[in-house]
């Protein structure tokens, strides 16, 4: 199995259209999972889009947008540290 291919979400909004987005992790930050996705966006920059997890009453996971500002931002920091370390890792071992 390639561990290279990019990992691909569908997500359904409210009015029924679907957006592909590239699962890029899922974090634990503050006894909360958060999912973070990367979206093309029309001039070529990659969107990173943050949800966190949560569940319906069936036990299934759904995805909430509705983060408080300063959540949202310690998340994504917290992201940008663990691809650094990850990039620093990989660099070390070559």
């Amino acid at each position: 199995m390639d561990d290279e291919s990019p990992h691909i979400v569908e997500l359904v909004d409210e009015n029924g259209e679907t957006t592909e987005f590239e699962h890029l992790m899922t974090l634990e930050f503050d006894g909360r999972d958060y999912i973070i996705l990367g979206v093309d966006a029309a001039d070529g920059v990659t969107d990173v889009v943050i949800m966190r997890i949560d569940n319906d009453g069936n036990g299934d996971d759904i995805y909430s947008s509705d983060i408080p500002e300063d959540v949202h931002q310690a998340v994504f920091d917290r992201a940008m540290e663990l691809i650094e370390e990850n990039d620093d890792d990989e660099r070390s071992s070559v």
